[in-house]
């Protein structure tokens, strides 16, 4: 075989390599960087959530304290009978308001945080088979150079 088509074959190869290896990583950069963007919608769902959550009781305690100021100008004792029940009653309410709507949100950020994870794994299960298949390919042209130009009707 003359060297200069094995030369041609192999730049050809070389650069085939090359541009694979760059379309491996270009597929992991892409994936890592929607991973980093779920992560950071995670940390803004978590920090929307604690705003939400600090107004919901500044709001329900200034509710409470309303509640008791009208009950104690109103004569009654707030901190006896059905006005006492009432309050308990109200601030488990609250309560569990603020709960549902924390849990609501936290929801939100741990499906961000799990999409970001996958993404994170799948990047680098994509690096490695795309790795492993450049190498398989690369394999299969240095054992065809090996071999030789095939002739016709051999």
């Amino acid at each position: 075989m003359p060297a200069a088509p094995f030369i041609l074959m192999a730049a050809s190869a070389a650069v085939g390599t090359i541009r694979d290896i760059t379309a491996v990583s270009a597929r992991k950069r892409q994936q890592s960087a929607q991973a980093a963007f779920l992560q950071s919608q995670a940390e803004r769902a978590r920090a929307i959530n604690d705003a939400r959550d600090r107004q919901l009781l500044r709001s329900q305690s200034r509710e409470r304290a309303a509640g008791r100021a009208r009950q104690t100008s109103s004569g009654l004792d707030p901190l006896a009978g059905s006005p006492l029940l009432l309050q308990e009653n109200v601030a488990g309410l609250n309560e569990f308001d603020r709960l549902l709507a924390r849990s609501i949100g936290l929801q939100s950020s741990i499906q961000a945080d799990q999409q970001s994870h996958l993404l994170r794994m799948q990047a680098a299960s994509d690096k490695q088979q795309g790795m492993l298949s450049v190498i398989s390919s690369e394999f299969s042209k240095a054992a065809s150079f090996a071999s030789g130009p095939q002739k016709k009707g051999s």
